[in-house]
């Protein structure tokens, strides 16, 4: 499968081949603003054609993300809600892997319900979050252990044994960067989770994928390489290939062999044009999962303030009870 695509002319380069060959994938963004996307022609990693600098990120992060990208300053009581499920299944996919002693931290921990989650199965857990609105929400309501801060404030020691990092990759300026820092910051034999949204499937409608805050689209073959190339070895893939994010446990090695994924750019493009906006929604499996998520969320939504107060009385309970202690 062939595709005519405009070239780019991006001059930094690759973050994971350093290649210098880019193509334009889309010019706009899911709210049909300006926002150029390109795929490195070597090794079909998505990122955007001029990555914003560091410093315009940590502001973006510290004041605008949450209300721009999620509509909210401070977490309504329906997102705690349907974040504290999300965390505690999370608790159930990741304990498997995980030691009764592990210190843990969640880097971008948003309101802290992952966090939070981990503390009530009985793990020291931690977490950093730069957005003040949803970090004090953690602390304050849930109690969690959670403190301002970015990956680059934790110190480059191994002292940690399981790092989480949730939808968060996809927003850094040089994921390759940031791996290393996690990866040096983990015990021997420490684990790293990772969980992005999966650009090898279907997770937005055409034209709906890209957006300002998501800096990298990444694939399993991408996402694999690149994890591998901070010295990651692979555990698991917690998930099939067709789901619409990609679940990875990695473990901390010395020094792990990668090899740029000779056919991530033909899969990367042939996941981009799988499929046309009806063909997108006409699928089973969109229909179903919608069909379910609308009536989860209608039930959720009648009832969130009333499950809301119930759960951060138990938070608050156990806070109490930890203090005595």
């Amino acid at each position: 499968m062939r595709f005519q695509l405009p070239k780019s002319r991006r001059d930094e380069p690759c973050d994971l081949c350093h290649g210098t060959q880019f193509q334009i994938v889309s010019e706009r963004d899911r709210h049909g603003d300006r926002l150029v996307t390109v795929i490195c022609a070597h090794c079909g990693l998505l990122c955007h054609e001029q990555v914003p600098s560091d410093d315009k990120l940590e502001q973006y992060y510290a004041r605008q993300y949450r209300a721009a990208y999620q509509g909210e300053y401070t977490p309504s009581a329906y997102r705690v809600l349907r974040e504290w499920s999300r965390g505690r299944a999370l608790v159930g996919l990741l304990r498997p892997y995980l030691q009764p002693r592990d210190d843990m931290v969640e880097i971008g921990c948003g309101i802290g319900c992952l966090v939070k989650n981990f503390e009530c199965a009985g793990f020291h857990a931690t977490g950093i979050e730069p957005g003040a609105g949803f970090r004090q929400f953690a602390v304050s309501q849930l109690h969690a252990d959670v403190k301002p801060g970015m990956l680059k404030d934790i110190p480059v020691e191994p002292r940690v044994d399981v790092v989480l990092l949730v939808h968060v990759l996809e927003h850094l300026r040089q994921p390759t960067a940031a791996l290393r820092h996690i990866h040096a910051m983990l015990t021997g034999g420490g684990r790293l989770y990772i969980e992005v949204p999966n650009a090898g499937a279907p997770h937005s409608a055409p034209g709906k994928m890209f957006h300002f805050a998501h800096i990298y689209n990444f694939t399993r073959d991408t996402l694999a390489a690149i994890a591998e190339k901070a010295g990651f070895s692979v555990l698991a893939w917690l998930g099939p290939t067709e789901d619409r994010n990609l679940r990875l446990l990695l473990k901390r090695g010395d020094a792990v062999a990668w090899q740029v994924p000779h056919a991530g750019y033909r899969h990367t493009l042939e996941a981009l044009h799988r499929y046309s906006v009806l063909s997108y929604h006409l699928r089973w499996r969109y229909v179903r999962q919608r069909i379910g998520t609308v009536a989860r969320h209608t039930g959720n939504r009648v009832l969130a303030r009333r499950r809301l107060r119930t759960l951060l009385a138990q938070c608050a309970k156990e806070a109490a009870s930890g203090t005595a202690e």
